[in-house]
């Protein structure tokens, strides 16, 4: 796209919401650049997702997610400007004509595909579906549920019973190897940590495993990888692809804090967010043009874990021998020590998923957080918490979920341990895994 000489604009109301999208305006930067401006005005009494639509006289044009920034996602009301740069696009050396722009605002949307084979200048790279999406489209998405159904046991916070699953993303190998799907998470608050009342054979030193009970508010949405990165998933993303595997489906090990996110840059959190290039994060981020993936803080991780659960385990039940050994629950939600006495890793999505969608949250491989750990758990608060990112330094990094070596006391939605950020391979990590997560800025 050489030169965009015209543009023209079309105001659409929102779709399938109550916003309403209007004042809209596109200006092509001037001088010497193709940057084009988009501005407009959304009224809303929710967060609302932007589109922008691209045509050349009737025809639409396909656009690819990464040449849009700005104001898109998670968007509240008022003046807002999004960024068009065609030089992300296929089209850099066509030239396109009396180009007309349509932005329109709808629900958030409750997952979002990422096909890892594309790069980010493919418009087929980023795929964004809602839950009117899913319930009316089976022959694209498959089964789905209502989460209620996932919830059979304790207290659940009734905000959330009513969400939609999308069950058939345990279909096929495509969503565990070329492509990642993350499910929407909505800001809120919840108890963080376990109430009282462990048993005394358990031998949990309350304090080391920093359990204490506190409420957490969480002010920004994010998406959450629905099964923890596989290998099939990792050989995409970091372009290994004829060197690793590109259809294991298994949980990808071994991968420590250093080379997901960099011993540079990347040791930097929480006092800054920034990640080495060339680590594995860096090269995703660089993949898609998503500035914001990353591990979860655990604050993030139990939230999304929980889906608004009270009890032990994600259905809401808080069953388990007294022994700690067991659980029937835990039977249906994960693989353990009862379940997988084999201590062989599984493939993700074979259990039963919480009630926002989410598989293998517990047990499997234990997955790794942003947060340092201290000594005797102490980064946990004494009191309510908003955003919590861990200590300012430590020695570990926090990890969560519980693994298959692992009996049920160490597989529930509280538990929590740590790893040093430089663990050697292949010697003490054979169990650490991760799960991608995207904050919405």
């Amino acid at each position: 796209m050489k030169r965009l000489l015209a543009a023209t604009v079309l105001l659409v109301a929102g779709l399938l919401s109550a916003a309403t999208v209007d004042n809209v305006s596109v200006r092509q930067r001037w001088p010497w650049s193709q940057k084009v401006d988009i501005t407009y005005n959304l009224t809303t009494d929710r967060p609302q997702q932007i589109d922008v639509a691209v045509f050349q006289g009737d025809a639409r044009v396909p656009m690819p997610d990464a040449a849009f920034s700005g104001d898109r996602h998670n968007v509240a009301s008022g003046a807002r400007h999004i960024v068009f740069d065609p030089s992300l696009t296929p089209y850099t050396n066509r030239v396109m004509t009396a180009l007309r722009f349509e932005v329109t605002a709808r629900e958030m949307p409750l997952y979002v595909v990422f096909d890892l084979s594309k790069p980010k200048t493919d418009p087929g790279q980023v795929t964004w579906i809602t839950a009117y999406d899913l319930t009316n489209s089976a022959s694209a998405y498959g089964a789905w549920e209502w989460g209620r159904t996932f919830h059979t046991g304790g207290e659940i916070d009734s905000r959330w019973e009513d969400t939609v699953v999308w069950t058939g993303v345990t279909n096929g190998t495509a969503y565990k190897t070329s492509k990642l799907v993350m499910r929407y998470v909505p800001p809120g608050t919840f108890s963080m940590g376990a109430a009282g009342g462990i048993p005394s054979s358990w031998n949990y030193d309350w304090w080391r495993l920093g359990l204490r009970q506190h409420n957490v508010t969480l002010t920004k949405g994010f998406y959450a990888a629905v099964f923890p990165t596989t290998t099939g998933q990792n050989s995409y993303i970091t372009n290994l692809v004829s060197m690793t595997p590109s259809t294991v489906t298994s949980p990808r090990r071994w991968d420590n804090y250093n080379r997901l996110r960099g011993a540079d840059l990347g040791a930097g959190w929480p006092a800054s967010a920034a990640v080495d290039p060339d680590s594995i994060v860096g090269v995703l981020r660089a993949k898609t043009g998503y500035e914001t993936f990353d591990l979860p803080t655990e604050a993030q991780w139990e939230y999304a874990c929980r889906a608004g659960a009270t009890g032990w385990f994600y259905d809401g039940s808080s069953t388990i021998a007294e022994d700690g050994s067991t659980s029937e629950t835990l039977d249906l939600l994960a693989w353990y020590k009862n379940t997988d006495p084999n201590n062989y890793y599984m493939v993700p999505g074979q259990k039963q998923p919480n009630g926002w969608g989410f598989y293998d949250m517990l047990g499997n491989v234990n997955e790794l957080c942003l947060d340092w750990v201290g000594g005797s758990g102490s980064n946990y608060p004494s009191g309510d918490a908003t955003d919590p990112q861990g200590l300012a330094s430590g020695s570990s990094r926090a990890i969560r979920g519980g693994t298959v070596w692992a009996q049920a006391k160490f597989c529930h939605c509280p538990f929590r341990a740590s790893m040093a950020p430089d663990v050697n391979d292949g010697s003490n990590s054979p169990t650490l895994g991760y799960r991608f997560f995207l904050t919405i800025p």
